[in-house]
C-alpha cells in the first residue's frame, strides 16, 4: 500500500514539475493528424505532396491507422480526379475544334471581302472561342497537376510509414506490422497493397520479411498480391525469397501466372546458383509462351551463357559445367535473337508470347514522310501486318490504335486465323489520321486487357509504337505517364516493348521499356 501511495505521489509531483510532459506525445499525434488530414484534403498541390511528412512526429501504432485513412482518402480523390479529367479533356477537345472552326470562318470572311460588320461578328466569336479554350485548358492543367500530386502522395506515404515502423518501440512493432498485414494488405484496392508492401520495404526490418513471406504463402490471398509480396521479399531477404520461388515456380501457370512470373524474376534477382537448374527444368514445360522469355532471360543473366530458349542445350551445358560453375557478379543483358525459335517480330523485336497487343500510333504526324520518302504510317502498317501474319490460331492478338483518343480494334484478343488477319488488313487499309497523341490512354487500354482476368491475363506482351511526344490525354508529361505505368507494370507483369520512329520522346519510350522489362528500338 505504501508503495502505491509513493508512486501516486511521485506521479503528482512529476505532473506539477513537468506539466506538459504527460500530454506531449498525445499533442504531437493530434497535431500530426490534423495537419495530415487537412493537407491531403485541402492543401495546395505542393503542400499535399509532402503531407505525409506530418507522420514524422508520431512514434506509435496510431500513425499506421492514420496513414491508412489518409491513403484511402488520396485514392478516393484520385478516382474522382481521373473521372473529372476525362470530362475536362473532352471539353477541351471540343473547345479546340470550335476555335479551329472559328478561325477558318474568320479567315475565309476576310479573304472574300465580307462586310466589316460580318467580319467583326466572326472575330468576336473567335475571341470567345479562344477564351473558352484557355479556360478549359487551365482547368485541365489543374486536374493533371492534382493527379500527379496524388501519385507523389502515395509514394511519400509508403516511405514515411516505413520510417514510422522503424521508430515504434520493439514492444509495439508486432502490432504495427499486423496492422499492415491485416489492414493495408487485406484491402481490395491493389494500390493499398502496393503502399503497404512499399512501407515494409522502406522499413528494412527483418520482421517485414516475415510479413511478406506470410502473404506469399497464404493461398487465400489474391494472386497479384502474392506476386507483389514475393517481389518485396526478394528485395528484403534473398534466401527467404529463394525458398518461396523454388516452390512457386512449379505451380500451374494458367492459374498462378503472376506468381510464377514473380518467381522467375526472384530467381534472376537473387542470383543464387540453385536457381539455374530450376529454370532449366521450367523450360522443359510445354506451352509456357511469354514465360519462356522470362526463364530464358533469367538464365542468361545468371550464367552469361546463350544456349537458346529450350531446355535441351541448357541441360547438356549444366551437366558438363554445373559442378564447378560460379554465378557472375554482373548480369549480362538478355535479348531474344531473331533465330531463337518460332517467335514473332515487330520492328525487329521478337517475342514468344501467344497473347499480345499492338498499341499503334495513328495520330496526324504518322502521315508525314520518313527518311526514305515513305509515309510512316505505311511502314508501320506493313510491320503490323507482317507480325500478325506469323501467328496461328493458337495465338491471340489485338490492336489499340490511338490519336486524340484511344480505342480497340477488337476489345478482346482474337486468334491469329486467316479471317482475322484479313479483317485487320482491311481495317489498316482504311485507317485515317486520328489527331493528337494520347499515349496515356492508349497504354491504359492495353494494360486494361491484362487487368480483366484474375488468373492468366488476356494479354501479357505489348508493343507500343509512336513517332512523337504525348500531346494530350489525362497525363501528357513523361514523369507523370511513367509514374502510373510503373504501378500497372508491377501489378500486371506485362512485357512492354517500345518502338520510336521520327522525333519521338526517347526518354518516355526508354523509361516505359525499362518498367515493362522489354526492349526499346529507335527506327
Amino acid at each position: 500500500m505504501k508503495r502505491i501511495v509513493l508512486c501516486l505521489l511521485l506521479h503528482a509531483v512529476g505532473g506539477l514539475l513537468l506539466p506538459g510532459a504527460a500530454g506531449a506525445e498525445g499533442d504531437s499525434y493530434a497535431d500530426a493528424r490534423e495537419r495530415l488530414l487537412r493537407l491531403t484534403e485541402r492543401g495546395a498541390p505542393e503542400s499535399r505532396a509532402k503531407a505525409f511528412e506530418a507522420l514524422r512526429s508520431v512514434r506509435d501504432v496510431r500513425g499506421i491507422r492514420l496513414a491508412r485513412t489518409a491513403v484511402m482518402g488520396v485514392l478516393e480523390e484520385r478516382a474522382r480526379v481521373s473521372t473529372r479529367l476525362r470530362r475536362e479533356l473532352a471539353a477541351y477537345e471540343r473547345s479546340r475544334t470550335k476555335t479551329w472552326e472559328a478561325e477558318e470562318r474568320t479567315t475565309k470572311a476576310r479573304r472574300r471581302g465580307m462586310s466589316r460588320g460580318r467580319v467583326t461578328a466572326l472575330e468576336r466569336k473567335l475571341r470567345q472561342a479562344r477564351a473558352q479554350r484557355t479556360r478549359t485548358f487551365e482547368e485541365l492543367k489543374r486536374s493533371r497537376l492534382l493527379l500527379r500530386t496524388t501519385r507523389t502522395q502515395l509514394s511519400s506515404a509508403a516511405q514515411e510509414v516505413g520510417a514510422l515502423l522503424r521508430r515504434v518501440s520493439v514492444q509495439e512493432r508486432p502490432v504495427a506490422l499486423a496492422l499492415i498485414r491485416e489492414g493495408w494488405l487485406a484491402a481490395e484496392d491493389p494500390e493499398q497493397w502496393i503502399a503497404g508492401l512499399d512501407a515494409l520495404l522502406a522499413s528494412d526490418l527483418p520482421a517485414a520479411s516475415t510479413v511478406a513471406g506470410s502473404v506469399v504463402s497464404n493461398v487465400e490471398r489474391p494472386m497479384r498480391l502474392r506476386a507483389l509480396a514475393l517481389d518485396t521479399l526478394t528485395m528484403l531477404d534473398d534466401r527467404a525469397a529463394l525458398g518461396h520461388a523454388r516452390r512457386e515456380i512449379q505451380a500451374t501457370f494458367a492459374t498462378h501466372w503472376h506468381l510464377v512470373a514473380a518467381s522467375i524474376r526472384a530467381l534472376r534477382i537473387v542470383r543464387a546458383k540453385e536457381g539455374i537448374p530450376l529454370l532449366i527444368t521450367f523450360l522443359e514445360r510445354k506451352h509456357i509462351a511469354r514465360l519462356r522469355e522470362d526463364a530464358h532471360a533469367a538464365l542468361i543473366s545468371l550464367t552469361g551463357q546463350k544456349h537458346g530458349p529450350y531446355a535441351g542445350p541448357w541441360k547438356t551445358w549444366w551437366e558438363d559445367h554445373g559442378a564447378t560453375f560460379v554465378v557472375p557478379v554482373r548480369a549480362p543483358s538478355a535479348v531474344l535473337a531473331a533465330d531463337e525459335g518460332s517467335s514473332t517480330a515487330f520492328y525487329g523485336i521478337h517475342t514468344f508470347s501467344d497473347r499480345m497487343a499492338f498499341v499503334f500510333d495513328a495520330s496526324g504526324s504518322m502521315w508525314n514522310h520518313g527518311e526514305k520518302k515513305t509515309l510512316r504510317i505505311d511502314v508501320a502498317r506493313r510491320q503490323l501486318l507482317g507480325a500478325v501474319g506469323t501467328l496461328d490460331a493458337s495465338r491471340r492478338f489485338t490492336v489499340v490504335p490511338f490519336g486524340t483518343q484511344a480505342t480497340y480494334w477488337r476489345k478482346l484478343p482474337v486468334p491469329g486465323t486467316e479471317s482475322e488477319k484479313k479483317s485487320l488488313a482491311r481495317w489498316a487499309g482504311k485507317l485515317k489520321a486520328m489527331g493528337q497523341t494520347n499515349a496515356y490512354d492508349a497504354l491504359d487500354l492495353a494494360f486494361g486487357l491484362a487487368r480483366s482476368a484474375e488468373a492468366r491475363p488476356a494479354i501479357d506482351t505489348v508493343f507500343f509504337l509512336t513517332d512523337g511526344q504525348a500531346t494530350t490525354g489525362p497525363l501528357d508529361d513523361t514523369p507523370g505517364i511513367l509514374a502510373d505505368v510503373r504501378i500497372w507494370a508491377r501489378l500486371e507483369r506485362v512485357r512492354l516493348h517500345c518502338v520510336g520512329i521520327g522525333s519521338h520522346d526517347r526518354e518516355l519510350l526508354a523509361g516505359l521499356a525499362l518498367l515493362g522489362d522489354g526492349q526499346y528500338a529507335a527506327r
